[in-house]
C-alpha cells in the first residue's frame, strides 16, 4: 500500500472517519525518529500513537497503532495519519513562501496577572456569557459534590440523547458526540483522583459506566469508541479504589456498596469480563472482612450459574474462580492459595500460575511436572493449551541442563513452521554435524504438501540459492520478496520469472487499481533486473493493451 494512494485498499467507512479527525486537526504531532520513521500524535476519545514506516517510494512497509480497534488491517488513526503524512509530503515538496516576520505575541497569564479579582470575575462572566459551552464547563467543574454528580449524569445522558437519530439509534459518525458528556466527566475524574479524591472519582466513573454500556444497545460502535471510554472508566475505577486504602472505614465501604451494587446489574449479564473487571478492582477493599464475605457470595453466586456445554461459559466460569486466588494471594493466605491453586490445576489458568510460581522459586522438577501432566490431560480436548504447556518444558529443559530435551522439543516447534528456533537449534551443535542436521530439517519440509515460510528461511540462512531459486519456479509471485537473494547469481532465471509474473498479471487487470498494482511490480522488476528490461517490458505492455488507456497513462507514471 502507498501513501499516495492508499485510499484504494483501505475500507471506505475507515477512511471516511479518517478524514474528518484529520480535517478536524485531530493530528497533533509528527516526528521523524529515524529515516521514513513517523510516529504521529493522534487525539480522539484517548490519545493514540500511529507508527508508520516508509520506503524511498513511499510505499508503507509497517504500520500499528496502539488503539484497542481490532475489526479490520486498519484504524480510523491510521487513516488521519496517512493523511497528514502524505499532506506533509506534498507541502515539504513545494517552494517555502516568503514569510513575514511576526510581532511576539504578548503572553496572556503576564497580561492577567496584574488584574484584580473583581476584573478577572467580570472577564470570566463576560466570556461564559457569550459562550454557553464555556458557561456549562466552569459550573460543571466547580460545582459542589451532590451537584457535580448530578449534573454529571445529566451531562452524560444529554449527550448520547443529542446524538440519537429520529429512530432512537446512534449511527457510527455521531458516536463520538454521544461520548462528548461521559469524556468530560471522566476527564473531572482524573482530576479529582489527581487531587486525592478517590471516593469522588470512583462515583464518577459509576455515572459513566451505566449510560455507556446501556448505549451500546442502539449504537453503532463499530469504531470502538464507547468500549475505549468503557475500558478507560474501568481502569479509572480500579485506580480509584486503589487509591483509597488510606480512606476511612465508612468511605471504604461506601465505595464498595457504590461498585458491588453497579456489578450486580443485569445490564453486565452480556458483558462479563467487564463485570469482573470490577470485581477485581474491588479486592483491595476485602481486607475489611464484611466486604471480603460480600464479595465472595457474589462471585460463589456467579459461579453457581447454570454451566452449558459451551467454551465461554466455562471460561467465565475459570475467571471466576481466578478471581477467588487472586483475592487468597492478595491478602497474604499462602497455605490456602496453595490448596486452592492445586484443587483447581486442570483449569489452563491455574496451571499456568503454578508453573510461573514454580520457574520464580527455581523449582524446575515441578515445572517439568506440571507441563508434561497438562500436556497429557489436555492432548485430546485443548491442543493449544498443549503446545503452551510444551515451551514452558523447554524452559525447565534448559534449566535442568537436558540438552537433548532442548533439541528434541525446538525441532518439534520448527517442524510446526515456527522459525525462531531454527538459529538457537543450529548454535547447539557443532558445524559439522549440523550440516546434516539442517539437510534433513530441509528434506524434511521438502517431503509435506506445502512449504512453511521457515523452509524459505532456512534456506536463506543457509545459502541453499539453487533450491531458492526451484522455490521460485513453483511459486513465482515470490520473486518479488526472494530476487535480492537471487539477482546476482541467477540473473537470467531472475528476470524470465519476473516478467511472466507481471506479464500474468497485467493479462489479468481490468481497472486502474489492478494496472497500478502491476506498475508497483514493475519498479521492484526495475531494481532487480535494472532500467533496461523495465524499459523494454513497459514498451511491451504498451504495445500489447494500446487499447487500455488507463493502464498506458499507469504504465508512462513509472519512473
Amino acid at each position: 500500500m502507498n501513501l499516495k494512494n492508499f485510499e484504494n485498499e483501505m475500507d471506505p467507512i475507515i477512511l471516511a472517519r479518517g478524514l474528518d479527525y484529520y480535517n478536524s486537526g485531530d493530528v497533533e504531532r509528527i516526528e521523524e525518529r529515524e529515516p521514513d520513521h513517523y510516529e504521529i500524535s493522534v487525539s480522539g476519545s484517548s490519545d493514540y500513537s500511529v507508527e508508520v514506516e516508509l520506503d524511498q517510494d513511499t510505499e508503507i512497509v509497517g504500520t500499528s497503532c496502539d488503539c484497542p480497534y481490532d475489526w479490520g488491517p486498519y484504524c480510523k488513526h491510521q487513516a488521519a495519519a496517512f493523511y497528514a503524512l502524505r499532506d506533509r509530503s506534498d507541502n515539504q515538496r513545494k517552494p517555502e513562501p516568503r514569510k513575514r516576520k511576526k510581532k511576539t505575541e504578548p503572553d496572556l497569564y503576564e497580561e492577567l496577572s496584574h488584574l484584580s479579582k473583581d476584573e478577572l470575575l467580570s472577564i470570566i462572566i463576560g466570556l461564559a456569557d457569550e459562550n454557553k459551552e464555556i458557561k456549562d464547563k466552569l459550573l460543571f467543574q466547580h460545582a459542589p459534590e451532590e451537584s457535580l454528580l448530578k449534573k454529571s449524569r445529566k451531562l452524560v445522558a444529554g449527550s448520547i440523547r443529542r446524538a440519537e437519530g429520529r429512530d432512537g439509534f446512534i449511527e457510527w459518525n455521531r458516536a463520538d458526540q454521544a461520548l462528548e458528556g461521559a469524556n468530560m466527566v471522566l476527564e473531572q475524574a482524573r482530576n479529582e483522583l489527581d487531587n486525592g479524591r478517590s471516593e469522588l472519582a470512583a462515583s464518577l466513573c459509576l455515572v459513566v459506566l451505566p449510560e455507556v454500556v446501556d448505549m451500546l444497545q442502539y449504537c453503532d460502535d463499530s469504531d470502538g469508541g464507547p468500549g475505549e471510554v468503557i475500558d478507560q472508566s474501568l481502569n479509572m475505577l480500579a485506580e480509584a479504589v486503589s487509591s483509597a486504602k488510606n480512606s476511612s472505614q465508612s468511605a471504604k465501604r461506601a465505595m464498595f456498596n457504590k461498585i458491588m451494587k453497579e456489578l450486580q446489574n443485569e445490564r453486565y449479564d452480556g458483558w462479563s469480563d467487564w463485570r469482573n473487571q470490577m470485581l477485581d478492582a474491588l479486592i483491595p477493599l476485602c481486607r475489611i472482612d464484611s466486604l471480603r464475605e460480600k464479595w465472595e457470595e457474589a462471585v460463589d453466586r456467579l459461579i453457581a450459574v447454570p454451566q452449558e456445554d459451551s467454551w465461554s461459559l466455562h471460561y467465565e466460569r475459570e475467571r471466576l474462580l481466578y478471581l477467588r486466588l487472586e483475592l487468597l494471594e492478595s491478602l497474604e493466605e499462602k497455605e490456602a492459595a496453595h490448596q486452592f491453586l492445586y484443587e483447581h490445576i486442570r483449569l489452563a489458568s491455574f496451571r499456568e500460575r503454578a508453573i510461573k510460581l514454580a520457574a520464580g522459586r527455581d523449582d524446575w522438577k515441578e515445572v517439568l511436572r506440571l507441563c508434561e501432566d497438562g500436556e497429557e490431560s489436555d492432548r485430546k480436548g485443548s491442543p493449544g493449551y498443549v503446545e503452551r504447556w510444551m515451551k514452558y518444558r523447554l524452559q525447565a529443559y534448559t534449566h535442568l541442563g537436558n540438552t537433548d530435551g532442548e533439541k528434541q522439543l525446538m525441532l518439534r516447534f520448527l517442524y510446526t513452521g515456527d522459525y525462531s528456533y531454527y538459529e538457537p537449534l543450529a548454535g547447539m551443535y557443532a558445524p559439522d554435524e549440523w550440516n546434516r542436521v539442517s539437510e534433513e530439517i530441509i528434506a524434511h519440509f521438502e517431503q509435506g504438501s506445502y512449504l512453511p515460510a521457515a523452509y524459505v528461511k532456512i534456506l536463506i540462512h543457509e545459502k541453499r540459492y539453487e533450491k531458492l531459486l526451484s522455490y521460485c519456479k513453483n511459486h513465482p509471485y515470490e520473486i518479488e520478496n526472494l530476487h535480492p537473494h537471487l539477482s546476482k547469481i541467477y540473473p537470467d532465471e531472475v528476470k524470465r520469472i519476473f516478467t511472466a509474473t507481471i506479464e500474468n498479471g497485467a493479462a489479468g487487470s481490468s481497472n486502474r487499481s489492478q494496472y497500478r498494482q502491476v506498475c508497483y511490480k514493475i519498479k521492484t522488476f526495475k531494481k532487480a533486473c535494472g532500467k533496461r528490461a523495465a524499459d523494454a517490458l513497459i514498451q511491451k505492455l504498451k504495445q500489447q493493451y494500446a487499447r487500455r488507456p488507463a493502464f498506458i497513462d499507469e504504465l508512462n507514471k513509472v519512473r
